[in-house]
């Protein structure tokens, strides 16, 4: 009778492996921190834009909530002086009814 021998188990192979398997976590993990330090960049320049932008806008409110601007824009948007007002008059109490 003839018999097999079983390969005998390689610890180098297992080693070879597990050394591969953890590079590979290691880089998509070095990745995933990249792209989280990117976004957080952008977000914080983004909030440094949006806080100036406020900023601007919280001091130009006073001078352009006036009554002389608000004149100047309604001049501006060709509305006409109303000179008589007529209403109108629903017959009946109710305006809708079943």
């Amino acid at each position: 009778m003839i018999t097999q021998e079983l390969p005998k188990f390689s610890w180098m192979i297992l080693g070879t492996s597990l050394i591969a398997v953890l590079l590979v976590f290691y880089i998509c993990q070095v990745t995933q921190m990249t792209k989280a330090g990117f976004f957080i960049s952008n977000y914080e320049k983004q909030i440094a834009e949006f806080s100036q932008e406020i900023q601007s806008l919280e001091t130009n409110f006073p001078r352009l909530n006036s009554l002389v601007n608000l004149e100047n824009i309604l001049n501006n948007l060709n509305y006409e002086k109303v000179e008589k007002v007529h209403y109108l008059r629903l017959p009946g109490a109710t305006v809708v009814a079943k």
